[in-house]
């Protein structure tokens, strides 16, 4: 495996087994009062925190998008010139 061999190279921030996959889940980070998304430190260290993070902003912005729509119906409709019985 290719991984094998980075694994040995890189410190990882956070603990991987034989795979290369995070076995801890600590998407939050106490600094001072506040609780702080963790990213890592440094890219290269902490891609599993930074692939969840964005795929978390994906979700969120595709579902804002899918659903924000439905409420612009009305703009959109007047926009395409389409009337009550072909939006139907």
């Amino acid at each position: 495996m290719a991984g094998a061999g980075v694994a040995q190279e890189v410190e990882w921030e956070v603990p991987v087994d034989d795979q290369l996959k995070c076995t801890e889940f600590k998407p939050f980070k106490f600094v001072g009062p506040c609780l702080l998304p963790h990213c890592g430190r440094r890219r290269a260290t902490n891609p599993h925190m930074r692939a969840f993070w964005a795929a978390t902003l994906a979700f969120c912005l595709a579902f804002i998008g899918w659903f924000a729509f439905a409420p612009l119906l009305t703009v959109v409709r007047v926009d395409l010139g389409l009337c009550e019985n072909d939006i139907e």
